[in-house]
């Protein structure tokens, strides 16, 4: 199971083992099993930094007068047992542990015995397809589907930004269907996909869609030195792919970017090798020559615009 499918049902009385790189994601697994009981409650036990097995099994099995489950999470990634500590924790699992809840947040010392008796709940960093299920659960009037690609898109597959994202979503549609317009006019993408989507427009011969998403850049702020960096980036990431036999992971590792930008720049595979080089020059130039004195950055910015759209 995942994070974000967490419920009474999937999520029985027992252990499990939070296991991830996605630090929204355990955070979001954690807190569900806190959820578990009211706030303040004696019966939630965190363990930050763990001395012995003992002090876990003593921590579970215990009666409470509150009638409430123990909920234990091991949070310490670096604890250790020894042999005898081991045979003390895998003796308390094949025993179970419900009702109780005992969670293992990203622990190193489980042997594979041990993780035979958990539920593993996967918080690695999901796809786009997942964070479109994920993204599908937070609107309860809905989303139609293009908007919710969209946001995945725009939040770089990002399940923090999206979360964030999807309250000002959510504020602004009220009890209405979200709309791919409503993520275009409201969701500040990232950088990267902003300028791929720039360029795409102008490559493709759309000037008036180039210029609005020229303009959504200066409206967030973005210096003209940076959106010509970013652009020559791009539009070198877009010849290494047209030219790269590579994989977008071996590719993405050699240019020392994310995946996803490989996966973007392999859109632009369509555009002629000897266009992609030519763009590729003409930008570097304006970058050499706003950052040689010859003329401003808003100038090269300009002249830069001016030749994609004509595609010179």
């Amino acid at each position: 199971m995942n994070a974000f499918e967490l419920s009474a049902t999937t999520a029985p009385a027992g252990a499990y083992l939070i296991d991830g790189n996605d630090g929204f994601l355990v955070k979001t697994a954690e807190s569900y099993f806190r959820s578990l009981l009211p706030e303040g409650s004696l019966s939630l036990r965190v363990i930050d930094r763990l001395s012995s097995a003992e002090e876990i099994t003593s921590s579970v099995g215990v009666y409470n007068f509150d009638g409430l489950p123990n909920v234990v999470i091991l949070r310490d990634s670096d604890a250790k047992l020894d042999e005898n500590g081991h045979s003390v924790l895998l003796a308390l699992l094949e025993r179970g542990v419900s009702p109780d809840y005992l969670v293992f947040s990203n622990p190193a010392f489980l042997t594979s015995a041990e993780k035979k008796h958990v539920a593993v709940i996967n918080c690695n960093s999901p796809d786009k397809y997942r964070c479109i299920q994920y993204i599908e659960k937070l609107f309860p009037y809905g989303i139609e589907k293009s908007a919710a690609a969209l946001l995945a898109d725009y939040t770089e597959n990002n399940l923090a930004k999206i979360d964030n994202e999807s309250k000002k979503l959510l504020s602004y549609c009220s009890e209405r269907e979200v709309s791919a317009d409503d993520v275009e006019n409201l969701v500040a993408e990232d950088r990267e996909v902003q300028v791929f989507a720039f360029s795409d427009a102008a490559m493709k011969g759309n000037s008036a869609l180039a210029l609005q998403r020229l303009e959504k850049l200066r409206k967030y702020g973005y210096a003209p030195a940076k959106i010509l960096a970013t652009l020559s980036g791009q539009f070198q990431r877009m010849l290494f792919c047209a030219l790269s036999p590579l994989s977008d992971e071996e590719l993405a590792a050699k240019l020392k970017v994310k995946p996803y930008a490989i996966t973007k720049a392999r859109e632009g595979k369509k555009i002629g090798t000897k266009q992609l080089k030519s763009t590729f020059e003409m930008l570097i130039d304006c970058e050499y020559k706003f950052k040689s004195g010859e003329i401003s950055e808003q100038t090269a910015l300009n002249v830069a615009v001016s030749k994609l759209l004509r595609k010179e």
